[in-house]
């Protein structure tokens, strides 16, 4: 899953969260991510996720849309990068990975340990009586 966080503008401090792909960012009610900023068009730039390049972000060709504060049209996103378009400063971030619980198989082994220490201490003292 991938955070979106803006940094900067009248929106600072707002976090999405992609889940699914392409993720479309703009002010058309179609956008997954609808933002009203100036300098946000309806379609100002969407997040791809190939199996090539990782994560893509394709730039509406008319929009000015910055990486790491270089004009792109297309480039691969990295953890941490920053996305500029209009009034936003925008950071790519790709959100902790959860553990799943394990105390059913921690407790499970103990049991067999504590199982296994037990025969062992029976078998010890039938052979010596």
């Amino acid at each position: 899953m991938v955070l979106l966080r803006v940094l900067t503008g009248s929106q600072a401090g707002a976090i999405t969260q992609a889940r699914c792909f392409p993720f479309r960012v703009g002010r058309a009610s179609s956008a997954d991510w609808r933002i009203e900023a100036p300098g946000v068009w309806d379609e100002q730039f969407e997040i791809l996720l190939s199996q090539a390049d990782g994560f893509l972000l394709t730039a509406n060709a008319a929009t000015l849309t910055c990486v790491n504060g270089e004009r792109v049209s297309q480039a691969p996103l990295r953890n941490g990068d920053h996305i500029e378009c209009g009034d936003l400063r925008i950071q790519f971030w790709l959100s902790p990975a959860h553990q799943r619980g394990l105390r059913a198989r921690e407790t499970a082994t103990w049991v067999a340990l504590a199982g296994l220490a037990a025969v062992q201490a029976y078998l010890f003292w039938w052979l010596t009586r």
